[in-house]
Protein backbone atom coordinates (compact mmCIF):
# COMPACT_ATOMS: atom_id res chain seq x y z
CA UNK A 1 0.00 0.00 0.00
CA UNK A 2 1.40 3.36 -0.98
CA UNK A 3 1.22 6.60 0.97
CA UNK A 4 -1.68 7.98 -1.07
CA UNK A 5 -3.72 4.81 -0.54
CA UNK A 6 -3.10 4.88 3.20
CA UNK A 7 -4.07 8.55 3.33
CA UNK A 8 -7.31 7.78 1.50
CA UNK A 9 -8.12 4.96 3.94
CA UNK A 10 -7.48 7.28 6.91
CA UNK A 11 -9.69 10.02 5.48
CA UNK A 12 -12.53 7.56 4.82
CA UNK A 13 -12.14 6.12 8.34
CA UNK A 14 -12.22 9.65 9.78
CA UNK A 15 -15.42 10.45 7.90
CA UNK A 16 -17.16 7.19 8.78
CA UNK A 17 -16.07 6.82 12.40
CA UNK A 18 -15.64 10.40 13.47
CA UNK A 19 -12.76 11.89 15.43
CA UNK A 20 -13.76 10.56 18.88
CA UNK A 21 -14.18 6.94 17.81
CA UNK A 22 -11.04 7.08 15.65
CA UNK A 23 -8.97 8.27 18.65
CA UNK A 24 -10.42 5.50 20.81
CA UNK A 25 -9.54 2.87 18.21
CA UNK A 26 -6.05 4.32 17.82
CA UNK A 27 -5.42 4.16 21.57
CA UNK A 28 -6.64 0.57 21.74
CA UNK A 29 -4.47 -0.40 18.80
CA UNK A 30 -1.43 1.30 20.35
CA UNK A 31 -2.00 -0.47 23.66
CA UNK A 32 -2.32 -3.84 21.90
CA UNK A 33 0.93 -3.27 19.96
CA UNK A 34 2.75 -2.30 23.19
CA UNK A 35 1.53 -5.42 24.99
CA UNK A 36 2.54 -7.59 22.02
CA UNK A 37 6.05 -6.10 21.95
CA UNK A 38 6.39 -6.52 25.72
CA UNK A 39 5.37 -10.18 25.49
CA UNK A 40 7.82 -10.79 22.63
CA UNK A 41 10.65 -9.16 24.61
CA UNK A 42 9.88 -11.35 27.63
CA UNK A 43 9.97 -14.46 25.44
CA UNK A 44 13.27 -13.35 23.91
CA UNK A 45 14.75 -12.80 27.40
CA UNK A 46 13.62 -16.28 28.49
CA UNK A 47 15.14 -17.86 25.41
CA UNK A 48 18.44 -16.05 25.93
CA UNK A 49 18.45 -17.08 29.60
CA UNK A 50 17.92 -20.73 28.69
CA UNK A 51 20.65 -20.59 26.03
CA UNK A 52 23.14 -19.01 28.46
CA UNK A 53 22.52 -21.45 31.35
CA UNK A 54 24.82 -24.46 30.89
CA UNK A 55 23.06 -27.81 30.92
CA UNK A 56 25.40 -29.31 33.55
CA UNK A 57 24.17 -26.77 36.11
CA UNK A 58 20.58 -27.89 35.58
CA UNK A 59 21.42 -31.63 35.76
CA UNK A 60 23.78 -31.47 38.76
CA UNK A 61 22.45 -33.32 41.80
CA UNK A 62 23.25 -32.82 45.44
CA UNK A 63 23.04 -35.26 48.36
CA UNK A 64 19.73 -33.63 49.31
CA UNK A 65 18.36 -34.42 45.83
CA UNK A 66 19.53 -38.03 46.10
CA UNK A 67 18.78 -39.37 49.62
CA UNK A 68 19.84 -42.97 48.82
CA UNK A 69 23.35 -41.74 48.07
CA UNK A 70 23.55 -43.26 44.59
CA UNK A 71 26.26 -41.68 42.56
CA UNK A 72 27.79 -39.96 45.57
CA UNK A 73 30.72 -40.99 47.72
CA UNK A 74 28.96 -42.65 50.66
CA UNK A 75 30.92 -45.87 50.58
CA UNK A 76 28.60 -47.52 48.07
CA UNK A 77 31.30 -47.73 45.40
CA UNK A 78 33.88 -49.46 47.62
CA UNK A 79 33.93 -53.26 47.65
CA UNK A 80 32.89 -55.07 50.80
CA UNK A 81 35.18 -57.49 52.59
CA UNK A 82 35.78 -60.70 50.65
Amino acid sequence: MGFSEMLLVMVVAFIILGPQKLLEISRSLGKAVREYKKAMNEIDEDVVEVEITPSYKKAKTTPADNPEGRGHEHGTDTPTSI
